[in-house]
């Protein structure tokens, strides 16, 4: 007799298919910070890149002379320093500010609340940060 999950451990093909065009992306890019040079823009790749892959992503725009990639956490941050791009990282995402505290991290860092703006002001002097502003979504990016 034939074991029945036998059945199950076939392969099944998925009929979505994600297509990344690098020229596109670039070209988005460049028109996008072509629209005002006052103006910086700065590529949110956070969530794996929106699931299209946050290396390939970054490595696509590393070349790009860009203010910095937006992530979530400290993970990703760490994911994208591993692979050594020039572009420096801002942190967008909430991080418990005692995760803070154990030594100097090389990132900018959204601010939530006044306790991580102290704890960051103690322990990780001279780092950039950007004031997070709740404008009623309570959505980051």
């Amino acid at each position: 007799m034939k074991n029945v999950f036998s059945y199950f451990k076939r392969e099944f093909k998925t009929l979505n298919r994600i297509e990344i065009s690098s020229n596109n992306l670039l070209y988005n890019y460049q028109y996008l910070s072509s629209l005002n040079k006052d103006v910086k823009i700065s590529p949110v790749i956070k969530s794996n890149g929106y699931g299209h892959g946050i290396i390939n992503m970054a490595k696509i725009l590393d070349s790009q002379n860009i203010p910095f990639f937006c992530v979530d956490s400290l993970y990703e941050a760490y994911k994208l320093q591993n692979e050594h791009f020039k572009t420096p990282i801002l942190v967008m995402g909430y991080t418990i500010p005692e995760n803070l505290k154990f030594k100097k991290i090389p990132f900018s860092f959204a601010v939530y609340d006044i306790e991580t703006a102290k704890v960051l002001n103690e322990f990780q002097k001279g780092c950039s940060v950007h004031i997070f502003v709740d404008t009623g979504m309570h959505r980051e990016g």
